[in-house]
């Protein structure tokens, strides 16, 4: 179990996030796990997502709720 969970917080931003998660792969320090919070985003996020998780180094959880407004 990783020493460190990161906590990402999304809407509708798969370029945005898709760098964020680029820029964790080159950290020197390697025990964490990204947890993304999607707030409704749309199938470009979560095909993002996907694609995230098959191809980066470390764990990645996803937890997304349905779109009712924002709600962070």
């Amino acid at each position: 179990m990783p020493q460190v969970s990161v906590l990402l917080s999304t809407f509708n931003q798969p370029n945005a996030l898709r760098l964020s998660l680029e820029g964790y792969k080159r950290q020197s320090y390697k025990d964490f796990e990204i947890v993304i919070a999607d707030d409704g985003s749309n199938e470009d996020t979560v095909k993002m997502v996907q694609w995230a998780t098959a191809n980066m180094p470390y764990p990645i959880k996803y937890v997304r709720q349905q779109k009712n407004g924002f709600r962070k």
